[in-house]
Parts: structure tokens; sequence; C-alpha cells
């Protein structure tokens, strides 16, 4: 009788773990290290298994899916919940040990945190470019020079600390940062186009397409005034032949990117290819960013 009463108790423990949460089965309260960087889920959860224990099974959904861990000596639960937070996942029991499954609720919320951070750099970026648009007053060489002749006198104020200098160069610095938004060429070209065309040209950025724009009424372009050849070679630079300006909206990088494709007076040289960037990260003010609430 006593035999079969062990052997009725040992039944009923190993039943409780089996059917207990992974969020209060005592083998996961285990501290463990882990050094994997980009490594298959299966062979995260092998880690996990030799060093709790427990075993695991992945849903094979999951079985093309990475994760980088590099951990001292946490307990195995907190690392599948940073882990089950960050990917959309969770654990079911089966048999003596979880089965790892995405979790459809958890990755709705991501997907919406993604596509909510995806609008607002898109309204970053139309923002950036109609601001560009009104700090335009006049020609280009205009604002380059204005803002050459600011920072020449905030380093001459730097240099002969004459009295209230300091007063002084902190208003010339508000200036230069206003100024000097559109004394960048690529800034000044985007900002004035900006204003030029209809908000439907640049509903295609949204759809993450690349505008382009050509001084050579080119198939496929939109008219870039000629003005711009003028501008391009500002200061010094010989005026080019010919001119293509394409603008695109990189949301995963969050920036806009530039690109300027001159073709020199000379008609046997090569064209010649400049490319700028400018971030356009949303307001984390507004709401907190997927990264930054997974943190929390």
């Amino acid at each position: 009788m006593r035999y079969v009463l062990v052997a009725v108790a040992w039944l009923t423990l190993c039943l409780q773990v089996q059917a207990n949460d992974w969020q209060t089965d005592p083998r996961l309260q285990k501290p463990v290290t882990l050094q994997l960087p980009n490594a298959p889920f299966a062979e995260i959860l092998e880690e996990l298994s030799k060093h709790t224990g427990v075993p695991f099974t992945i849903h094979p959904s999951l079985q093309e899916e990475k994760a980088t861990f590099f951990v001292t000596n946490q307990p195995a639960q907190q690392i599948l919940a940073k882990w089950f937070s960050l990917f959309g996942l969770k654990c079911e029991p089966k048999e003596d040990g979880y089965q790892l499954l995405p979790d459809p609720a958890l990755r709705q919320q991501e997907q919406e945190a993604v596509e909510w951070e995806r609008r607002m750099i898109r309204l970053e970026a139309e923002k950036t470019l109609r601001r560009w648009s009104q700090l335009i007053r006049d020609d280009y060489p205009v604002h380059a020079r204005r803002a050459s002749d600011i920072e020449e006198e905030m380093d001459k104020l730097q240099q002969e600390k004459p009295p209230g200098w300091q007063d002084r160069r902190a208003a010339l610095a508000e200036q230069f940062a206003q100024v000097q938004e559109v004394a960048l060429r690529h800034q000044y070209l985007a900002g004035w186009l900006y204003r030029l065309f209809a908000p439907t040209v640049w509903s295609r950025l949204r759809n993450g397409e690349t505008v382009w724009f050509s001084t050579a009424q080119e198939p496929g372009m939109l008219p870039l005034p000629q003005d711009a050849l003028r501008w391009q070679a500002y200061p010094d630079r010989p005026i080019p032949r010919s001119m293509r300006f394409g603008i695109r909206l990189d949301e995963i990088g969050q920036e806009l990117v530039f690109y300027t494709i001159t073709q020199p007076a000379d008609p046997n040289a090569e064209p010649q290819l400049e490319l700028y960037t400018h971030p356009v990260s949303p307001n984390s003010e507004q709401k907190p960013s997927l990264q930054l609430r997974w943190e929390r």
C-alpha cells in the first residue's frame, strides 16, 4: 500500500508540474546564462532545456525565426517573458514541458505599433519638407551666403570675446540653425520643389517610391527647373549640362534620402552622383515607440 501511495503522489506531482503555467513553473526559476548571437529559436529552446531540464518544442511556423541573447545568470522565466513580449510569442503546456507558439494578440499589438510608427515617419517627412519650403525666402546663393556670414561672425565672436559676446553668439546660433537648413543645396531644392508641386506628387513618397525630377524632361520624371543647374554649380563649380534629383523616404532607416545626378558640361565626362540623407524620426513624446514600450 505504501508503494501505491508513493506512486500516486509522484504521478500527482508530475501532473501538477505539467499543468503549471510557465510563469509559475519552479523549474524555470533557475538562473541561466546564454551567449547566442542570431540563433534560431529551436537552438535557444535547446539551450534553455539544457539549463532547466524543461523540454520545449516549437511550432513549425517559427522554425525560421532567429533572435540574439546575451544574458548572464538570469532566471529562465525572465528570459522567456522578455522574448515573448518582443517577438509576440506564447507558451502552452505540452506533456511535461511547453510548446512555443506565435501569440496572435501580441503580434497584432506589434503590427499596430509598427503601423503607427510608419505613419509618424511619413508625417514627419512631410512636415520636414513643408518646413524647408516655408524657410525659403530668397534665391539659393543668398541663403548660402547668409549662412556663411553668420558662421564667420560666430567664429569671430568666439575668438575675440568682446563684452556680451556669449549672448550675441547664442542669438546668432539660433539664426544659423534656421538659415542652415536651406543653405544645404539638397534641402533647399527639396523645399523649393515641395512648394512647387501638388500634394499628389508627394503622396508617392508614402508608397515607398523615389520621386524623380529632371532638367532634361525625361520620361517618368517631373520637370526640374533650369535654376537647379545654377544652384548646383554655386559657388564656383562649372554649370552642369543636365541634372536629375530624386527624393525617397526610407521608413526602415527613418530618413529622407536625396540623389543628385549631374551630367557635366563635357559630353564625354561621366555622370556624377551625390547622395544625402536627413533623419525624420517621429516624436517619441507623442506615443512610445515599439522598442520603448517593450522596455517598459
